[in-house]
């Protein structure tokens, strides 16, 4: 029987976001299948395409049907359910199909571009033990005798240690003395593994694995599980995967915010050793197709990572968590499929029979309100675990501050406690969800606010690189000497960032170690886990910060 391949076109435009039949060629065999990435001719030009249904019925005229030229991959790089629901993302949000897919591939394919595939090395193995060489041939000696107790190593090391060249190595193979091979390496992230004891579970938490457990083997319902802080969420979390990695099934772990990763990531790492991937935008383009490879061939049995992660490409999905609901960041606000990463969870589960679970201290008011009606299964952790008393909550006013007064951004009793900190070994964080310097600048001749030329918002000034940022668009331009609309040299700076709240600190405590945690100090690869290891292991005493350190992060001091 003859079969037609329907093709979404890579091309991210309305004229042509619909399925284009093509002719399966008979030298393809049973090869392709939903989810391929093709070659077709398209117009006349030949592009890349997705095969997203596979069908025995002609759709378009005999003479005008095409043939598909080329198979671009020896398996389908998209999962059948990943494809059925990007469908369903396309239909749900009124965006492109081809968009929809994008958020299916691997990192480094992602419009139309194949930017880094597998990292691959030369290795050497040594193939006669003890080979007759010319006298004269020192450097082959050498690498003879190094791969006779190593007997196989990469070519690069080996090429260091024997200090001799590649030119040496091919002799050698020529000879039929040693074999050159290819391997493929793992770009590996590294995160730090901190002993994790299982704990036993309080009565509640048993009561909440056992009605998610319940749920899992009957409709199946998302779980919302509501917990108030300390409560114990992650250990349900933990308890419920190991019963579904039993099962022989995979989980995806999603949290709101990069910066809780790493943390995320070593107690999973923990729990479940090396079989655990993270997914995230924070690693090199190299580091996630390899975390994505690992995934897609069922190496591991946790994926660890932030909005993105929900897409990971797990063969046999059991469950899905998504920490802290409720958080913003989990809906993608670019681009023309502006999907909610909960309700993206919730259809994934769906499509293959999976369990959701949507862990909050504050849930969202439309997970509550469907969990009171009966669409989601309510379980509540309503004690905090060993008793634990909740921080005691003080609102200071500044106005009275400012009366009695304390002209400095920080209260009297602020700064008594962070005066403490040195003598105590506590430490603090200070949240500010407002990064740069000032939040605006004034012209105090005309009144004038320095806006974004794009957005029309107030620029912010950042002190760091002396310049003007527009936080939606990414404009910036030099901070002016004079307004720009009436030449005057008052400028002004209002408003305060994390910048300067690091600033003051540093001047009104020198004897803290002060670090802080925002978007800019954290563009660097790796800085997020770096910054947050410090404060981990008590190296630094205050972390100020935005949003990133007011969420799901656990610091023993």
């Amino acid at each position: 029987m003859e079969l037609y391949a329907g093709v979404i076109v890579d091309v991210r435009a309305e004229a042509v976001n619909r399925i284009f039949q093509y002719r399966i060629p008979p030298s393809f065999g049973e090869k392709i299948k939903i989810g391929h990435r093709v070659l077709i001719p398209f117009g006349r030009r030949r592009i890349e395409g997705y095969v997203v249904e596979l069908s025995s019925q002609l759709q378009v005229e005999e003479g005008k049907l095409k043939s598909v030229l080329q198979l671009l991959d020896p398996e389908p790089i998209i999962l059948p359910s990943l494809v059925e629901l990007a469908v369903w993302m396309e239909q749900t949000y009124v965006g492109l199909l081809s968009e929809a897919l994008q958020y299916m591939l691997p990192p480094a394919f992602r419009f139309g571009k194949e930017r880094v595939g597998a990292k691959t090395a030369q290795f050497a193995t040594l193939l006669v033990r003890s080979p007759q060489l010319r006298k004269n041939a020192t450097a082959q000696r050498r690498v003879v005798e190094i791969l006779q107790k190593e007997s196989q190593l990469l070519a690069t090391d080996l090429i260091s240690k024997a200090r001799t060249s590649y030119q040496v190595l091919r002799s050698l193979e020529e000879q039929g003395i040693i074999a050159l091979g290819t391997t493929t390496l793992e770009r590996k992230v590294e995160w730090d593994r901190i002993p994790d004891p299982k704990p036993s579970l309080t009565r509640e938490q048993e009561d909440a694995v056992e009605a998610i457990q319940g749920e899992s083997k009957g409709l199946k319902r998302p779980v919302l599980l509501h917990g108030v802080t300390g409560s114990g969420k992650t250990e349900v979390y933990l308890n419920v995967i190991a019963d579904v990695i039993r099962e022989g099934r995979q989980a995806i772990v999603l949290v709101p915010e990069i910066a809780l990763t790493p943390q995320t990531l070593n107690r999973f790492a923990a729990r479940f050793g090396d079989r655990v991937s993270v997914l995230h935008s924070g690693l090199s383009l190299g580091e996630r197709f390899d975390q994505w490879w690992k995934t897609y061939h069922g190496e591991v049995d946790v994926v660890v990572g932030a909005r993105s992660a929900v897409f990971a490409p797990t063969q046999n999905l059991g469950l899905i968590v998504l920490d802290e609901e409720h958080e913003g960041t989990y809906k993608q606000e670019e681009g023309s499929i502006r999907y909610h990463t909960r309700d993206v969870a919730i259809k994934r589960c769906e499509l293959v029979e999976a369990q959701v679970i949507l862990g909050s201290a504050t849930p969202a008011l439309e997970s509550y309100h469907q969990a009171l009606q009966g669409s989601f299964r309510l379980a509540e952790l309503t004690k905090r675990v060993e008793a634990r008393p909740l921080p005691t909550v003080r609102v200071v006013d500044m106005r009275k501050q400012f009366e009695q007064g304390n002209r400095s951004m920080f209260s009297t009793e602020l700064k008594t406690a962070l005066g403490e900190l040195a003598q105590t070994n506590d430490q603090a964080i200070i949240l500010l969800n407002r990064r740069g310097f000032s939040r605006f600048v004034l012209c105090r001749e005309c009144g004038e606010v320095l806006e974004c030329p794009n957005c029309q918002v107030s620029l912010t000034y950042h002190q760091g690189d002396s310049r003007l940022h527009c936080h939606y668009c990414l404009h910036r331009e030099p901070m002016p000497k004079s307004c720009p609309k009436c030449a005057s040299r008052f400028l002004r700076q209002f408003g305060v960032g994390t910048e300067q709240v690091e600033e003051v600190l540093a001047k009104d405590f020198p004897e803290l170690t002060i670090l802080r945690l925002d978007a800019d100090t954290t563009r660097r690869k790796g800085a997020h886990a770096a910054i947050l290891r410090q404060f981990a292991r008590g190296q630094v005493q205050v972390l100020v910060g935005t949003q990133m350190v007011a969420k799901g992060l656990d610091f023993p001091n």
